[in-house]
């Protein structure tokens, strides 16, 4: 799917938007990551594998440093150990 498809401007787009705008404040940030797994694994599905790989590393990674203690001061390097 490309940006300037008609697929895109008068089906996906408008979908997304609709949806974007009926759904409560703490659904938008799903619905939008679910859009664009839908949008890059239109053109590449193995695209839509990676994306998931990344999206539950960086969860595991915001998890694990907010369970941790957190140091005042220090640099930032030591803050991320």
């Amino acid at each position: 799917m490309v940006f300037t498809s008609n697929i895109f401007i008068f089906y996906f787009l408008p979908l997304v938007l609709l949806l974007y705008y009926a759904l409560p404040f703490r659904y938008r940030n799903a619905l939008l990551t679910l859009a664009a797994y839908v949008f890059y694994g239109w053109h590449k599905p193995w695209f839509v594998i990676l994306m998931m790989y990344s999206t539950v590393v960086r969860l595991l990674r915001r998890s694990h440093h907010r369970g941790g203690p957190v140091r005042r001061g220090g640099c930032a390097r030591a803050r991320w150990r």
